[in-house]
Parts: structure tokens; C-alpha cells; sequence
């Protein structure tokens, strides 16, 4: 079964994704967090803070971390 993930694009309001549709930002040098995403309705690429436990739920979803 897919995983599911349901995010808000500024435009759109709430959108349904699948992990390879999300991409989790880790700054290496104050750890701050987001996700990125491209809105399938709208195709805008949004970007949204996520605090540690937000990034660690993603990536253990298996969305794709990068540092």
C-alpha cells in the first residue's frame, strides 16, 4: 500500500503526495528543517518549515532526506 502525505499549497490549499513527490532539507549547520514539494494542481513549488519530529516522520515514511 502507498503512503500517503497530506500537504497545503499556498494557492491550492490541501493536496495529497506520495513520498517520491517530497523532498526533506536539513541545514547542516543549524538543522533547521523543511520539505519541498511541487503542488500537482498548480505545479508551484512549495517549500514549508518542519521541525525535527515533522522530519523525522517524513524520512520515516521514506521521503528522501537531504543534508
Amino acid at each position: 500500500m502507498a503512503t500517503v502525505i497530506k500537504a497545503s499549497c499556498h494557492d491550492c490549499g490541501d493536496v495529497e503526495l506520495g513520498v517520491h513527490d517530497l523532498e526533506v532539507r536539513v541545514c547542516t549547520q543549524d538543522e533547521q528543517g523543511t520539505y519541498v514539494f511541487r503542488c500537482p494542481s498548480c505545479q508551484m513549488s512549495v517549500v514549508k518549515p518542519a521541525e525535527p519530529r515533522i522530519v523525522d516522520m517524513l524520512v520515516a515514511s521514506g521521503v528522501q532526506l537531504v543534508e
